[in-house]
């Protein structure tokens, strides 16, 4: 709808300045003598009116051209400005047959109309719902959005937006509170069986970890809910900037000048993401980052303590590597990170930006080679990070891993296995099969009474009895037959046919042979590895070996 109308405008206005100029240019040299400029720009002008004498045409090919293009640029000026007037409610109205694998954004903020934008700008499908009409909402409806606005905690209005055939759901409510109520209405309205994933911002720490402890747990069927904490996104998306600029590999030893929930969650992410190699964190800090933020950290968070290494340094004692995050819109953090950047010792300073992609209000480069504005604000909303960084998705792409790394050591390779590819070359069909398992972990933590912890180090193997693991290997497979079949999957000999939809493996746990059980059973040891990809560990009680 938006390129009609941009078409439209666009060739009614070029045909307007055809119709002028060559009317004008025909007119002048009509007749046996030239006509006066005011009157050829007269005559020009009621073409529009389609008031041109009908026998002029022949007498000159310009105004032919005039006569013609002047009522036809009417036309489309017309059409654009119907095209205009009515668009909004053709898409609302096209929501009925196109309402399929959407987008939805219920709460217009900075970070949901920023998501809005890039989805937009890629061609996506987007409808925007607040509870009043706001300059950001408008926005959002002249780059293409379907608007709606109203309480989005109504059925009603959710039937609008066609919420049960949407892809994603993101919810960012005026609070916390606003926030469950909104995912407390859409649970009522999804059905557990329904393709779409809600994403819901909660800003408070706590209250976030805790929804996230009790969403991976889940074990009964349930719509799909995904806590995000911005600031958390934010920061992670920061240190994965700062990995990349550092060739993949993160040294143990920061400088840290950070404030703000944004500084609290960079260094708990720093701390998981070492604590996976079994490494220590250094950290240099200011008395006054030391009282503000570490203590905090420190008393809040206990395990940090066995993690992290704090020494308390005045300024122009930095050395290595500078960390500088600020949730301050000011110019306070960029002054601070070319401070530390003057001292000789530190090698480079990375500044988390606060601007979005495309910004060059200044080029760092010129005022010190040192220092690398890193734009986390733009790479933790583009779509494909947001959307593909939830815990569902993080966990599927390491079940994925695992799964590869134990068909290599087996010896198998690609022309044997099409599905040792990386995940993004991964089909879809697959990559929903490890996101089913992903949320399908819950009912394992259930039925090994498990707990979930922060990660406080290096992954540790969970040790099953023999008959605990084949029990619970034995229940993956039948979840994964379950899934299938209700999929309208059938069992036929090999090969596995996708068209078709038939699989040689849709058999008993008794039939099945020993490396295929042994799958089901790597996928219950991969439990652990998945989990610490979002930042926690598996507590169980002790078992005893059976065997």
């Amino acid at each position: 709808m938006e390129r009609l109308n941009r078409f439209t405008a666009i060739a009614a206005g070029v045909l307007i300045l055809v119709s002028l100029l060559f009317g004008y240019v025909g007119f002048l040299t009509l007749g046996p003598a030239p006509h006066p400029k005011s009157d050829a720009a007269f005559a020009a002008l009621q073409l529009f009116a389609l008031d041109a004498p009908p026998h002029i045409a022949s007498r000159s090919s310009m105004l032919n051209v005039a006569r013609f293009s002047a009522p036809l640029s009417l036309v489309l000026a017309t059409v654009a400005t119907i095209v205009a007037l009515l668009g909004q409610r053709f898409r609302r109205f096209s929501l009925r047959w196109r309402g399929h694998h959407h987008v939805i954004l219920i709460g217009i903020d900075a970070t949901s109309f920023e998501l809005g934008q890039c989805l937009l700008r890629r061609r996506g499908t987007v409808v925007a719902v607040d509870t009043e009409e706001h300059p950001q909402l408008i926005a959002l409806q002249s780059g293409g959005a379907t608007t709606l606005v109203g309480d989005a905690r109504e059925s009603r209005l959710l039937g609008r937006c066609r919420v049960k055939t949407a892809r994603h759901v993101v919810v960012i409510g005026k609070s916390d509170t606003h926030t469950l109520q909104l995912c407390e209405a859409l649970a009522g309205v999804l059905g557990p069986r329904s393709a779409a994933t809600v994403h819901a911002a909660i800003h408070d720490e706590s209250l976030w970890r805790q929804l996230g402890r009790v969403e991976i747990r889940q074990s009964r069927p349930a719509p799909r809910m995904e806590f995000f904490n911005p600031a958390d996104r934010r920061a992670k998306a920061y240190l994965q900037l700062v990995t990349h600029e550092l060739d993949g590999e993160l040294p143990e030893q920061f400088w840290v000048a950070a404030d703000g929930l944004l500084g609290r969650r960079m260094l708990v992410n720093l701390c998981q993401q070492l604590a996976l190699g079994g490494r220590l964190v250094q950290v240099q800090v200011e008395s006054d980052t030391h009282e503000k933020l570490i203590e905090p950290l420190l008393r809040d968070e206990r395990w940090i303590g066995s993690m992290m290494r704090v020494r308390v340094a005045e300024a122009g004692e930095a050395t290595g590597i500078a960390l500088v995050c600020s949730e301050r819109s000011d110019g306070r953090p960029l002054g601070r990170a070319l401070e530390l950047a003057q001292d000789s010792t530190t090698e480079r300073v990375f500044l988390c930006a606060a601007g979005h992609e495309g910004d060059t209000v200044l080029d760092l480069k010129r005022l010190s080679p040192r220092v690398s504005l890193l734009p986390a604000d733009s790479e933790w909303l583009r779509p494909s990070h947001f959307f593909g960084r939830s815990w569902i998705e993080i966990m599927a792409e390491a079940r994925h891993e695992d799964y590869y790394a134990n068909e290599v050591a087996r010896g198998s390779t690609r022309a044997s296995n099409r599905s040792l590819v990386p995940w993004r070359d991964l089909p879809e069909s697959l990559r929903e099969s490890n996101r089913a398992f992903a949320r399908a972990v819950g009912a394992v933590l259930e039925q090994l009474g498990g707990t979930l912890a922060p990660l406080r180090g290096p992954v540790l193997e969970v040790s099953l009895p023999d008959d605990e693991l084949e029990l619970l290997a034995r229940n993956e497979h039948d979840r994964w037959m379950c899934a299938l079949t209700d999929d309208n999957w059938t069992y036929a000999p090999a090969p596995k046919d996708p068209h078709l939809k038939t699989h040689p493996l849709l058999v008993d746990w008794e039939k099945l042979d020993e490396p295929e059980r042994e799958k089901d059973r790597d996928a219950i040891r991969a439990i652990p590895r998945m989990l610490a990809r979002v930042g926690y560990s598996l507590e169980i009680p002790a078992r005893s070996d059976t065997h």
